[in-house]
């Protein structure tokens, strides 16, 4: 578990951004948390798709490309 100081030093580091998924248009945020963690795991793009669309990308990429041209 994350200790106390840590979750509090992580708040100030890193505010929650508001993004567009690139495939559903919808709004979503990238929170500070996901942020540490991409930091730590040296990841240095963000995020293009929201949580639901990239739970339906890994479960069947068709889906999410069907998606993609439905909202156009």
């Amino acid at each position: 578990h994350m200790s106390w100081q840590l979750a509090d030093a992580i708040r100030e580091e890193y505010k929650d951004i508001e993004l567009e998924c690139a495939y559903c248009r919808k709004k979503f945020i990238w929170s500070g948390g996901e942020q540490h963690y991409f930091k730590r795991h040296n990841l240095t793009h963000t995020p293009r798709r929201c949580k639901e669309c990239r739970k339906l990308k890994q479960a069947d990429p068709a889906l999410v490309e069907r998606k993609k041209e439905y909202v156009k």
